[in-house]
């Protein structure tokens, strides 16, 4: 019993070892490019979020004058 299992642990990482480059190379890529899209999509959220609350304040000055000359 010992034997068999021990043989299937030899047997199981020979095939891990026989595991080729290309497959890590692949696992690799895949997430450099996830990497550079989330910082893409940081970087064109801030500026939107910039840009909202920029927007947002700029009415709410607009509103303010228009308030105070109507008074």
């Amino acid at each position: 019993m010992f034997i068999d299992d021990f043989y299937k642990a030899k047997r199981l990482l020979a095939c891990i070892g026989d595991i080729n480059d290309s497959f890590l190379e692949e696992v690799e890529l895949g997430i450099t490019s996830n990497v550079t899209k989330r910082k893409y999509l940081v970087q064109f959220g801030s500026v939107a979020a910039a840009a909202s609350i920029g927007i947002a304040v700029t009415y709410w000055f607009v509103r303010n004058k228009r308030s105070a000359k109507s008074a």
